[in-house]
């Protein structure tokens, strides 16, 4: 059944909500309070604001749905990586950014253990990899994440919740959580569990979406960031520091990341589009006019536009990015977290 159709058929048209059967409510998974106030319904799931600390979640979430795992399973057994490893890959960007911070506060360790919790396709232990980084540790609820770990990076990989395996405390001292937090109905519990594995000069990663952007303001409830199949909580710099604080941590750093509408990338979709024919340089691009069922984009000029953008607007958009991330507006949150002293 395509996706779209199968979550549809999970809404009760006539109340524009999930079937009862299929709904478990929630309380703010900041504070505990029962406490909320509507924002808005979308997609079969309502959309609040905790009364007691300006959490925004879904009032309720889909129960556990093994259709919807068995098909997240094939995509990371079949993951083309191409996408993250693009170099102007969000992704790729943010690991990066990491691996800088991890190399300053441990000097040139290579023996550092890292836990990703939350896996997914493996991508952070190919850039760590690539940094001369090898002791690798994966948890994630889903088969086909944990052998992805085991089969292309020799992880040693858990199935499961991270608070169902005991792992010994202060045994990590990199633990990776990139868009995870906002998937877990309790999210306080696992990065309490987290930090209990982090040693004491450790660093812990939390990326998450940023519902204080520019971008997500803009669009509103209309942004993709609001779905409640997928995501539970909605965080801000703000709230995010709250749960951190809660679970023993102190940030070592927090920045937002543009990662969404720079000037370049506004002029890629809309030639990709054919919203406009446009020149820069030598460069001409437009969509090209092919039969139905063929590839109605010319990669090579593509990308040759993308890299023509990106050089051409590069100083506009450097002061969007900085401006954007003074304000801490950027669309994800990027936060490195170390133990309370």
């Amino acid at each position: 059944m395509d996706p779209y159709e199968y979550k549809t058929s999970r809404i009760d048209r006539n109340t524009g909500m999930l079937y009862p059967d299929l709904a478990e409510a929630r309380v703010c998974p900041l504070c505990g309070s029962p406490e909320s106030r509507k924002l808005f319904v979308k997609e079969g799931f309502r959309f609040v604001s905790c009364e007691k600390c300006g959490m925004v979640y879904t009032g309720f979430r889909a129960k556990e749905d093994r259709h919807e795992k068995e098909e997240y399973s094939e995509k990371l057994r079949n993951k083309d990586h191409e996408a993250a490893l693009s170099a102007d890959s969000p992704k790729k960007i943010r690991l990066e950014r990491l691996l800088r911070k991890i190399e300053k506060r441990f000097g040139g360790r290579k023996d550092l253990r890292i836990l990703d919790i939350g896996s997914g396709s493996g991508i952070s232990f190919y850039f760590a990899s690539r940094k001369g980084y090898s002791d690798f540790y994966a948890v994630d609820i889903n088969p086909g994440a944990v052998e992805v770990a085991r089969e292309r990076f020799g992880a040693r990989a858990f199935l499961g919740d991270l608070r169902e395996h005991g792992l010994e405390s202060g045994f990590f001292d990199v633990v990776i959580m990139d868009n995870v937090l906002e998937h877990l109905n309790d999210p306080c519990s696992t990065l309490e569990e987290a930090a209990r594995v982090l040693n004491e000069k450790g660093m812990l990663f939390v990326s998450v979406p940023n519902i204080d952007s520019f971008i997500i303001r803009a669009l509103g409830k209309n942004h993709r960031f609001f779905n409640g199949f997928g995501h539970l909580n909605y965080f801000t710099p703000k709230t995010l520091a709250k749960l951190s604080s809660a679970c023993g941590l102190t940030p070592y750093s927090v920045e937002t990341a543009v990662e969404e509408m720079t000037v370049s990338r506004l002029f890629n979709l809309m030639a990709k589009r054919n919203l406009i024919d446009y020149d820069i340089g030598s460069i001409e691009y437009h969509e090209s006019k092919k039969a139905p069922g063929a590839s109605s984009v010319d990669k090579k000029r593509e990308s040759a536009v993308k890299t023509a953008a990106k050089r051409a607007c590069a100083p506009i958009d450097a002061v969007l990015v900085l401006i954007t991330n003074l304000m801490r507006r950027g669309a994800y949150i990027d936060a490195v977290f170390v133990k309370k002293q």
